[in-house]
């Protein structure tokens, strides 16, 4: 029984190993460098709209009422926005109506 004529699957050994990456070092280092890259990247956008999504605005507050529109036959509500800012002093008021 001839024992070397049997075909064994090649295996890739430590050497084939050290020769691949001192062969291709460079191109491994510029994948591994971009994909850093990018991941860093997308975590910082990711950051911002998360952020973005948690800021605190203060929304307006909308009263809607419908017996206001009665006037000229529409039946669309009519829409109160009030502003989360706080009204302006009561001087500056009177002195653009005098304006």
């Amino acid at each position: 029984c001839n024992t070397s004529s049997l075909s064994y699957p090649p295996s890739i050994s430590t050497q084939t190993i050290i020769a691949i990456l001192n062969y291709h070092w460079m191109l491994i280092f510029l994948c591994t460098a971009c994909l850093f890259i990018t991941f860093i990247i997308v975590l910082y956008f990711y950051k911002q709209q998360k952020h973005a999504q948690s800021s605190k605005v203060a929304p307006a507050n909308v009263i809607i009422t419908s017996s206001a529109s009665q006037i000229d036959d529409l039946n669309d509500p009519i829409s109160f926005v009030q502003l989360s800012l706080p009204p302006p002093p009561y001087t500056s008021v009177f002195t653009n109506i005098s304006e």
